[in-house]
């Protein structure tokens, strides 16, 4: 609650019980999860709040909850220092720093903003010169659908297909995880490539992944 302001009153000379009422105003808090380049809302993310103590450490756990399209209010969120961690980012999305904030006393509305970036990932397909070649085709599986020793399951379903290009290719927002690159079809004059595990990271920054073919070899005897 908001701390009341202060009521002046009167007493009168009267026998009857006289009443003064103080009314106090309660505090609100919004918090909005957004993409940092669109600003536009993500559902999906998990937060918790935490008391912290004049070290900034988190003492006592005061509200959970996951996001939706639209923000998340807290009313009589007590004044005070609090530290936010997002426990689960959004598919595709990197999990965003600590917030640490302060509850103000004021009847007003305040607003925090919680940004996450989405994941980079740049894949490229070459020869032992690091000459880029095209025309490779990968089905990409993603970790439910193989096993610890990279083996498919039965009726194992791609998430994804890639074909080669003649340059390397970004993509955004891809889930942090693991994924199995299998080439279904080599570049003329190459050899197919064994499988290859990639781990897509919790990370702000451009993950690069090469694929390298070894060249065919003809003897001629």
């Amino acid at each position: 609650y908001v701390k009341s302001e202060a009521v002046e009153f009167e007493i009168l000379e009267t026998g009857d019980i006289q009443s003064v009422t103080m009314y106090n105003d309660i505090t609100t808090a919004s918090f909005f999860k957004v993409d940092a380049e669109t600003n536009d809302t993500i559902d999906g993310a998990e937060f918790e709040i935490y008391a912290i103590d004049s070290n900034n450490n988190p003492v006592t756990k005061m509200y959970s909850w996951t996001s939706t399209d639209s923000e998340y209010t807290i009313t009589k969120i007590p004044v005070g220092k609090y530290v936010l961690f997002e426990t689960k980012a959004p598919n595709g999305y990197v999990t965003a720093e600590p917030l640490y904030f302060e509850i103000v006393e004021t009847n007003k509305e305040q607003f925090f903003m919680i940004k996450n970036t989405k994941t980079t990932v740049t894949l490229s397909k070459m020869d032992n010169a690091s000459n880029i070649l095209t025309g490779a085709e990968y089905a990409i599986y993603d970790e439910s659908q193989f096993d610890a020793e990279l083996n498919l399951i039965e009726n194992a379903e791609p998430i994804a297909n890639w074909v080669s290009a003649e340059s390397a290719e970004t993509f955004r927002g891809v889930a942090s995880g693991k994924y199995l690159f299998v080439e279904t079809k080599a570049p003329a004059g190459y050899v197919t490539g064994d499988p290859v595990l990639v781990e897509v990271k919790d990370i702000n920054e451009n993950q690069m992944f090469a694929f390298i073919n070894k060249p065919t070899h003809v003897g001629i005897y």
